[in-house]
């Protein structure tokens, strides 16, 4: 038997001959037949897929919007809850038309509430610093509102008709 040597792309060539000598077997690229229940059934399995996964997609978009509107709702929640600590202190304040000095001053309305609750000393002492730092008074009485003096004029409807006065 001759001696072969082989090479790395092709059949093994006999000691001494050239390459060129060796017949090269033809390949033969042979698809497998495919079958057309195989194929419909792996196109049926495709497009069931495809559509279960979009259904997922559209459900994953709706729920993100939702969550967006929540988002959205929550932040408007928290304003508003703001908005009404913020009044609460202003009138816990006693600074009447200054009350806004208290932001202005930089009071924070978080450190003025106590687990939800307004802290009355903690609105005294920022009123307090508003007072001495802008130079603003404190509440003013209602002069309307209260005791008055007791009235010692003899006015009377008849005096003011032009009836005698007894």
């Amino acid at each position: 038997m001759p001696e072969t040597s082989p090479t790395p792309d092709g059949p093994d060539v006999p000691a001494g001959a050239a390459p060129e000598d060796v017949e090269q077997p033809q390949q033969q690229h042979e698809e497998p037949p495919q079958e057309e229940a195989g194929e419909d059934q792996a196109g049926e399995e495709g497009t069931r897929a495809g559509r279960e996964s979009a259904r997922y997609r559209t459900r994953l978009r709706a729920a993100e919007a939702e969550l967006e509107d929540l988002r959205g709702q929550l932040a408007e929640q928290q304003e508003r809850v703001a908005g009404y600590q913020r009044a609460e202190v202003e009138r816990a304040s006693g600074l009447g038309q200054h009350a806004r000095l208290l932001w202005v001053q930089g009071a924070d309305p978080a450190q003025l509430y106590a687990d939800g609750v307004l802290d009355p000393q903690a609105v005294e002492a920022a009123a307090r610093r508003v007072r001495t730092e802008y130079g603003v008074g404190g509440p003013r009485p209602d002069p309307s509102q209260g005791a008055r003096a007791a009235t010692t004029s003899e006015d009377s409807w008849a005096g003011l008709l032009g009836g005698p006065r007894r």
